[in-house]
């Protein structure tokens, strides 16, 4: 038995699951994350401006990017500490959104390298049945993680 229950913006869902054994029974809470689809949450409880976000394109990649956000893109050519710079924004968000065909004119997006990572091991393993063939390898991608400080439009 299944019951949706609203309290304002939150919808929860609650099951009660009938006993196996008497006497034990078993209650299921699920709250509806809102935040995931990007309704709801502390964005419509914010008050006073919307914050400028952009979306820049890095890699063959689209991240979203907000100031003083850390953003783990691809490799860079770049040195610890040295300044990241792009013009490839697609879009400018906050109270006026700005959409770029591809691009937005006099957008550019600035931010400091903070350090070269490496992400997490993958394991590939290969094997041929009945033929005696087994390999494994293992990969580890680099990124550099970037602070990003400013987010500048010309009007």
């Amino acid at each position: 038995m299944t019951r949706v229950l609203w309290f304002g913006i939150l919808m929860v869902s609650c099951s009660v699951r009938f006993p196996a054994i008497r006497g034990q029974w078993r209650i299921a809470v699920f709250v509806f994350p809102w935040r995931r689809f990007g309704v709801g949450g502390d964005s419509l409880l914010r008050k006073g401006p919307t914050p400028v976000y952009a979306i820049i394109e890095s890699g063959g990649k689209q991240f979203r990017v907000e100031e003083n956000q850390y953003l783990q893109l691809g490799k860079l050519p770049l040195d610890k500490g040295a300044t990241f710079e792009t013009d490839h924004v697609l879009l400018v968000g906050g109270d006026e959104v700005k959409v770029g065909q591809p691009y937005v004119e006099g957008a550019k997006v600035t931010g400091s390298v903070v350090a070269h990572e490496k992400g997490r091991k993958v394991r590939i393993f290969k094997m041929k049945a009945k033929k005696k063939y087994r390999l494994t390898k293992g990969h580890r991608q680099d990124y550099t993680r970037v602070r990003i400080s400013s987010i500048q439009v010309q009007a």
